[in-house]
This record gives structure tokens, sequence and C-alpha cells, in this order.
């Protein structure tokens, strides 16, 4: 049978079976996706809801749009599940359903960050006199002004989303406001001027006393040596002193704006005990978690000068790496890639790889001979990688 055949056959049998047996068939393949999204499985739900969306009647199609909007969501998939919520309040039957939908979408713009779109998608938004989506869309619209560190205006909104009568949560909410002002310390540009003056300063002013006075002892240290007399000291120095230094004025900046990251956070989650409904929002704020991993395994050293390497390594990433600037054009970086090579290959040829690695890290590598990743802007060349020996592995949290 050729394959025109085929698509004939097919199609009648699809045109003229029984709609009832059809029917009964995307309620089954419908309740398998929805087993699946139960278990996290989105992968698998979105492709049975998208099955049973190609094949469903016009009255089921709002529903499944929303499952497949909810699957993409899930995912990450934010502009794919806008797309889908869009379909969905053009199937929709009813004005509810329309302006959750519409909402989807705003938290859609908000996950990626985008807080000024969605709330000009709020600010189009069409609540009508329906007090209950005017509180909601009031609540939005103040968490997007908090996105946006415009705390003034999040003050005016957050204070329509309550019912006139609840006094006691109008009352935690101004008591809550008034201590806002934490909200701009501390201040990474404040943070860079003290770091400038004074090595070491921003961090210590930003919460980070450790990185702070190691930066100022190891700017100061070399300064000293730079200005002990010795003839060379000075034409070795000046190049670290400036790396340092820069390191260290990046550092603070980083440093508080971290601090600050982690202040929003905690206000935020005490604004949503007052909003119950904020609470799905507090995820959009959690600072990234500061950590970094070392592929060092001192207990599988089987000679001394290999531990002593190791610990030379730790203390050069702990003290000196930690105040540099990040000057290296591979990932992972070349005292990295040099631990990786003497943990696998030995002493001698781990070095000799590592000497090979810094040689080849100058500004002149070409994009073309290495993976280039344009977002951190490094070329990638691994001599392993943590998935294939995740043993190697320790993260040492900063």
């Amino acid at each position: 049978m050729h394959l025109k055949d085929t698509v004939i056959l097919v199609s009648c049998f699809l045109c003229f079976s029984p709609v009832e047996t059809q029917s009964i068939g995307i309620e089954s393949v419908i309740r398998f996706g929805d087993s699946l999204f139960q278990h996290a499985q989105y992968n698998q739900a979105l492709h049975e809801y998208q099955r049973a969306l190609f094949f469903s009647a016009d009255t089921l199609k709002s529903g499944l749009s929303v499952k497949v909007a909810d699957c993409y969501f899930a995912l990450d998939n934010f502009k794919m599940a806008r797309s889908y919520y869009d379909s969905a309040v053009c199937y929709a039957n009813s004005g509810q359903v329309s302006a959750d939908m519409e909402f989807q979408k705003v938290r859609c713009w908000m996950m990626e960050d985008k807080f000024g779109v969605a709330l000009l998608r709020l600010h189009a938004m069409e609540a009508g006199t329906d007090s209950s989506l005017l509180r909601r869309k009031s609540l939005y619209q103040g968490i997007c002004c908090y996105g946006m560190g415009q705390y003034e205006e999040m003050q005016k909104y957050l204070m329509k989303s309550f019912p006139p009568g609840d006094s006691m949560k109008i009352y935690q909410l101004q008591e809550l406001l008034e201590e806002r002002k934490v909200l701009n310390r501390p201040d990474p540009n404040l943070a860079l001027v003290l770091s400038i003056f004074i090595p070491g300063a921003g961090q210590v002013y930003a919460g980070d006393i450790k990185a702070g006075l190691n930066s100022l002892f190891l700017v100061g240290g070399l300064v000293y040596l730079g200005t002990s007399g010795v003839l060379t000291f000075p034409l070795v120095t000046i190049p670290f002193i400036h790396r340092y230094y820069l390191g260290g004025i990046m550092h603070a900046r980083a440093a508080a704006e971290n601090t600050r990251n982690s202040i929003r956070f905690g206000y935020f989650t005490q604004l949503s005990r007052v909003f119950p409904a904020g609470a799905s929002f507090i995820h959009l704020f959690e600072p990234e978690a500061q950590e970094k991993i070392y592929p060092v395994n001192l207990r599988s050293s089987d000679s001394e000068i290999e531990i002593l390497l190791k610990i030379g390594y730790l203390g050069y990433k702990e003290f000196l790496s930690s105040q540099d600037v990040d000057a290296c054009v591979f990932h992972p970086s070349c005292s990295n890639y040099t631990i990786e090579a003497i943990e696998i290959k030995g002493v001698v040829t781990g070095l000799l790889e590592g000497f090979d690695r810094v040689s080849r890290c100058h500004p002149f590598v070409g994009k073309h001979d290495y993976p280039y990743d344009t977002r951190t802007m490094k070329s990638y060349d691994t001599l392993i990688s943590e998935e294939l020996h995740p043993g190697l592995f320790i993260k040492v949290h900063r």
C-alpha cells in the first residue's frame, strides 16, 4: 500500500469514526497527561496534552491550551507558555478564564525578570469593577514595583490590594513599610568607592569582613614589597597590585549586590506573611547561592608532593584568586584545569598539561578553536567533566 493510500485511510477513519469513541480516547489521553504532570514529568505530559489538543473539539481547547501552557511554564519556557495562554483566551467562554490567563502571562514576564514589561501589561489590563480582580491587579503591580526597586509605588499598590475593612492587615503592612529603607542598603556604588580609596573597605561595608581584610593585606603587602627599595620588586609587583586592586573593587560591588539581594529576599518573605497570595512569588527574589566548586580530593592523593600542590591550590583560590579580576579566557580556569590534570595524570604530566594551558590562555584565542559561550564570554577547554567524575569535586561555600 502506498503512503498516499495510507494517509487517505487514516483520514477517513478519523473523520467517520464515532464522536463518542474519539471523546473517550481524548479523555483517556488527558487523564494520562494529568498523571504525568502530577509526577513532574512535564515533557511527557506536554506531549500527551498536545496530542489531545490537536484532535479535541473547540469546547476542550481552552482547558487543554492551559494545560500545555502550564507544562511550558514548569519547563521555564515562558515564551511558549505565553503563546498557549493566549490560545486559551481565544477559546475561553468566560471573562474569569480570560482574566486568569492574562495574569498568567504577566507571571511569565515576571519569571523572566522583566518587571517593567509586566507592569505595562498590568496597566493595560481591563479589570472593570470587579473588586477581587482590582485587588489582584494591585498586588501584582506592587510586586512588579518591588522587583524594579520602586518602593514608594509599591506601597501605593499594596495598600490598594487589601479589602477596605481588613484593618489588621493594613496595620501590619504599614509597620513593615516603615522599615523599607533597609532595602537600599548596602549601596553597591558606595562599596565600589570605598574600595577605591581603601582596598577591602567596600567588602567590609558589604558585610564580607574576611574578604575585605584579605584584600587590604594582599594589596598592602604588595605595595610594601614594591616600595621596599629592591630594584626589581616594583617591576614584579606593579602588575599584581593593578590586578588585585581592581579585583577588590569589582568584588566589593558584587558583595554589596549579593547582600542587598539577601535583604530584599528576607523582606519579601515578611511581606508574603501579610499577603498569602504573594507567597508564590518568593522564588523571584531568592538570591543565587554563592559557591565555588574546587576539583580537589586530598584523600585520593598518593604522594606528599601532590598533597602540597593541592593545598597550595586551595590557598591560592581562597586568598588570591578570590580577589583577582576574571582574566582567564577559558572555562574551567587554568588553575582548575591544572589541578584536574594532576588528579588524573599525576604530578609531572599534570603540571605539563597546566603549563600548556597557561601558554594558550591569552586574549588572542580564536573563538573558532574552542566551543564558545557568548553569555559568559568564555571558551570551553575541559579535561574532565563534573558529570563524569562527580567524586572529584567538592563545594566550598563563600
